[in-house]
């Protein structure tokens, strides 16, 4: 019986290591988010003060987002928007006392804004079961048109690699030369590092809409999918909106977009996919006041979420 029991412990190994060479897909799913921090330059219409360099008023949106990420708890995060003043006024480090305490960050500078005296940075934020690359532990940079950013990052997660492509694509920026930009980069990163496409991941601002001739080719050039298909109420989907009075008070009535969003490789499984921090929050400390506000949002635009599987690499591939 005791040779019985050693054979049958032997085949299911055996098969369970023949399952997990050849499986297509992750057994875990994976939740991510893209969020802009809001960097407040762009100053608010009709109101006589400026809420750039505003730390009282971005620590207070910075706790609203704390306290949702807190309940959250994203695998992955993509932000931008990210700034730094000083020790003490730095989103990173006030995030990390709280809500990203167990998380790895990384970041790389992208702009300076003289006149406040504050860093900007595009960061990766990420907690396990995903894991740092031996091989790539670092963080290269592109520019997108003049203005905009693109940061790339390896990481790791069930043996296999992830390759996260951070997007900043500024309202300063000329859309084709940033799309045609991006996309060149993504060709001669694809080829230069044999990466395969089914573990890219491409979140950020994206400039235009979802129909765009460029956002389309994108997709169709490297067999990327939209991970927004439970969108079947367009409203409930824009992220670039005048429901929000932040962006209200930056942009007046302008057109409504989905402008964040998550890529994903065409055979990804999608499990969920919403709009985040969409929520307004009193204020009881009246930080907005000055700026025409009667309630607070955690940030100018709203972020996404998508929770998904990823196909898996092999040789072929």
């Amino acid at each position: 019986k005791l040779g019985h029991f050693l054979l049958l412990g032997l085949v299911f190994s055996c098969a369970n290591n023949f399952y997990q060479s050849f499986r297509t897909y992750d057994t875990e799913s994976l939740k991510i988010h893209t969020i802009s921090l809001f960097n407040q330059e762009r100053n608010p219409i009709g109101s006589f003060k400026a809420w750039h360099g505003d730390w009282y008023f971005r620590r207070q949106r910075l706790l609203l987002i704390d306290a949702f990420l807190n309940q959250t708890k994203p695998q992955i995060l993509f932000l931008s928007e990210v700034l730094s003043r000083s020790r003490r006024e730095a989103d990173l480090s006030i995030l990390r006392t709280h809500s990203l305490k167990n998380y790895d960050l990384l970041s790389t500078q992208v702009f300076e804004h003289p006149f406040t005296g504050e860093k900007e940075y595009l960061a990766l934020g990420f907690t396990r079961p995903v894991q740092m690359s031996e091989l790539y532990n670092f963080i290269l940079t592109y520019n997108l048109d003049h203005y905009g950013s693109l940061t790339q990052t390896t990481l790791m997660h069930e043996d296999q690699e992830l390759h996260l492509f951070n997007v900043y694509m500024s309202e300063k920026s000329d859309k084709h030369k940033s799309f045609t930009d991006l996309t060149k980069i993504l060709q001669n990163t694809i080829t230069e590092q044999k990466i395969c496409k089914k573990r890219i991941i491409i979140a950020g601002q994206f400039l235009g809409s979802s129909i765009d001739p460029e956002y389309l080719k994108l997709l169709e050039d490297f067999n990327l999918r939209d991970s927004a298909i439970f969108c079947e109420i367009v409203n409930k989907c824009y992220t670039q909106t005048p429901e929000n009075k932040i962006f209200f008070r930056s942009h007046g009535e302008k057109y409504p977009q989905r402008t964040d969003r998550i890529l994903v490789h065409n055979e990804t499984i999608i499990r969920k996919s919403q709009r985040i921090l969409n929520q307004k929050a009193p204020d009881p400390f009246a930080v907005g006041k000055p700026y025409g506000l009667d309630s607070i949002f955690p940030t100018e635009r709203y972020g996404w979420e998508a929770s998904i599987i990823l196909p898996r690499c092999y040789q072929e591939d």
